[in-house]
């Protein structure tokens, strides 16, 4: 859904001001982004792009994505859109800048907790570092893996090549004295999304995964999140960024 005061109508300068300072007084011009509706690259005005994600329980679109991010000059900074979406009940709202091998994300999470993320791009992984709300946020990830931690949360997840499809991660965590098998299905899918996607969406699925747990104490499994495939969705307040969740300490070393 695409917040008040960021769509694009051909009104005046004026008009444009007026309304940018109305939504500023009252704190709702957000993460909005007003990017130009082309880049140049190699001399050439080529169109920016919008981008769907969606998977379970997610749904995020970008606005205004810059159609190759990997030709920002070194020295360049260029806006690269916004990303906007639900992801585990939680309203997100990002603003992107894009740098030569980094990208930047600024906005809100729930209008309410500031969230800022830096993605740095390499080869064969890449890293998100910053905060989501009081969380912060280390995160490293590719197709084959996904480790670090979100707040107090450690995760430590590798393919499992045994599942069909061969793009499911797998932890296994110890819960009241027995094994529970965490599955994140659709590293292929997550792989394939532009960097700035990935970092919006990754850190809050993981918490959603960590929320399931805790509902899930003393059992084999949970129900698996993931990316790509059916859209899925939670309740609203199903993940809440101040506190703990569900009152436990994720920096322990078993779930109790």
């Amino acid at each position: 859904m695409q917040p008040l005061g960021c769509f694009r109508n051909p009104r005046s300068a004026l008009s444009h001001a007026l309304s940018a300072s109305l939504l500023l007084s009252v704190g709702l011009l957000g993460a909005c982004s007003f990017a130009p509706a082309t880049v140049m690259i190699d001399g050439v005005a080529v169109p920016r792009q919008k981008h769907r994600f969606e998977g379970n329980p997610y749904a995020v679109t970008h606005y205004d994505a810059h159609p190759k991010p990997q030709a920002v000059p070194a020295d360049a900074s260029v806006e690269g859109g916004r990303v906007s979406g639900v992801v585990c009940g939680l309203d997100v709202e990002y603003s992107v800048e894009h740098k030569s091998g980094e990208v930047k994300l600024s906005g809100t999470i729930e209008n309410e907790h500031p969230a800022n993320l830096r993605v740095l791009s390499a080869k064969d992984a890449h890293a998100v570092i910053g905060n989501i709300g009081p969380k912060e946020v280390r995160l490293e990830f590719s197709d084959q893996h996904v480790t670090g931690y979100v707040g107090r949360c450690p995760y430590r997840m590798v393919l499992d090549p045994s599942v069909s499809g061969g793009e499911t991660l797998v932890e296994f965590i110890t819960s009241k004295g027995q094994q529970m098998r965490v599955e994140l299905y659709g590293s292929k899918s997550l792989w394939q999304m532009p960097p700035a996607d990935q970092a919006a969406v990754l850190p809050l699925l993981l918490l959603c995964t960590t929320a399931k747990i805790f509902e899930n104490l003393g059992r084999d499994s949970i129900p698996a999140y993931g990316f790509g495939g059916r859209l899925g969705a939670v309740p609203s307040g199903t993940l809440q960024l101040s506190g703990t969740i569900h009152r436990t300490d994720c920096g322990a070393s078993q779930y109790q």
